[in-house]
């Protein structure tokens, strides 16, 4: 970065108490920094610390998606920073949002690791069927009344068939 925008640069942070770099300047709708067409922490690492490898991501150490101090970012992977932030915090939770424990009983993982909770989706399952119960008496009925008809129909061929064979 040039000795002009590295100036403006500084001129769009705000130090806190905290020790946080405050992005003054624009920001997006996630919350992070933006500087000429980067994000304004990716630019700070880059200018303090060195080059970011593509296989890598910047990690807030404060937590603060306005932060630009160097110090309070670290290189890790993606997997690390998903552990590290929301999805590692998820994963702290001992209850779902409706108070059940999440135990191995009432816990179901699916194929990509997202933990549901069993109480909450049977019950979610029981007002489902509660809701559209007179749909599915009426398909029932529907189901039996066709299986009542071929039922008939298979024994009423079953008859002539013995009557050919007596005969």
């Amino acid at each position: 970065m040039d000795t002009s925008a590295l100036v403006i640069f500084l001129e769009r942070i705000c130090i806190t108490p905290s020790g946080c770099w405050m992005w003054l300047g624009n920001r997006v709708r996630n919350g992070y920094g933006r500087f000429r067409h980067s994000y304004a922490h990716r630019i700070a690492f880059e200018q303090w610390r060195g080059p970011i490898p593509a296989s890598r991501e910047i990690d807030h150490l404060c937590r603060n998606k306005g932060c630009v101090n160097p110090d309070h970012l670290d290189l890790v992977t993606r997997s690390e920073n998903n552990r590290r932030g929301l999805l590692g915090v998820l994963r702290q939770q001992t209850h779902c949002k409706m108070g059940h424990h999440f135990d191995a009983a009432n816990t179901h993982i699916d194929s990509k690791g997202h933990r549901t909770c069993r109480a909450c989706h049977n019950e979610a399952a029981r007002r489902y069927i509660e809701e559209h119960r007179e749909y599915y008496a009426a398909k029932r009925r529907e189901y039996y009344q066709r299986n009542i008809e071929v039922e008939r129909a298979k024994a009423r061929e079953y008859q002539r068939n013995r009557r050919k064979q007596d005969a």
